[in-house]
């Protein structure tokens, strides 16, 4: 009898604890994922839209010199 009720206790626990691990394991995976994409664009196009008003700041100053 005990190791009956242990045994299910454990196939309870372990169906129990998979799924949650599971599900867990793919939030942070999703939200990693979601953070490092976010910080790439963000990081990409900050990058960008600085190089943009650079070579437009430096494109004016070279026409307003001339």
């Amino acid at each position: 009898m005990i190791a009956v009720i242990i045994a299910r206790l454990a196939a309870d626990m372990i169906t129990m604890i998979i799924p949650g691990l599971t599900a867990n394991m793919v939030a942070m995976i999703v939200t990693g994922l979601t953070a490092n994409v976010i910080a790439v664009i963000v990081t990409g196009l900050t990058t960008h839209v600085i190089a943009m008003i650079v070579t437009r700041l430096s494109m004016v100053a070279a026409a307003t010199s001339v």
